[in-house]
């Protein structure tokens, strides 16, 4: 009894582990489909479709060659990490550290003297 039960498991788990990976298969070739027709952008690891994150991208590739600081704000989660690295390895300093400040996490009265150095 515990054998049939375990096979039905086992066939259960590879039924399932098929259908991801063919879902997955379907979402890659989805989005290829549309970075080949022109209706997606991809920088780095972000990828987008609208006008305002393809402007966004502009704007990445625009500052990343300047030699002016940049200072990203927005709510959490909305990827300003992942934005001020792609600025990073686009910019002239490509090759020094990226530090990445969460200046929220910094006492106020400390966040002047620790961007700045006073």
């Amino acid at each position: 009894m515990h054998a049939v039960r375990g096979s039905a498991v086992n066939a259960s788990y590879r039924k399932t582990d098929t259908r991801i990976a063919l879902q997955s298969r379907h979402e890659s070739l989805s989005v290829l489909v549309l970075l080949e027709e022109g209706f997606v952008q991809v920088l780095d690891e972000m990828v987008g479709a609208s006008p305002a994150t393809c402007a966004v991208f502009d704007l990445i590739r625009k500052v990343a060659t300047t030699e002016m600081p940049v200072l990203l704000t927005g709510e959490t989660g909305t990827g300003k990490e992942v934005t001020a690295q792609s600025i990073h390895t686009r910019g002239l300093r490509k090759d020094g550290p990226f530090i990445p400040i969460i200046c929220g996490a910094i006492p106020e009265h400390l966040l002047e003297s620790e961007l700045f150095g006073h």
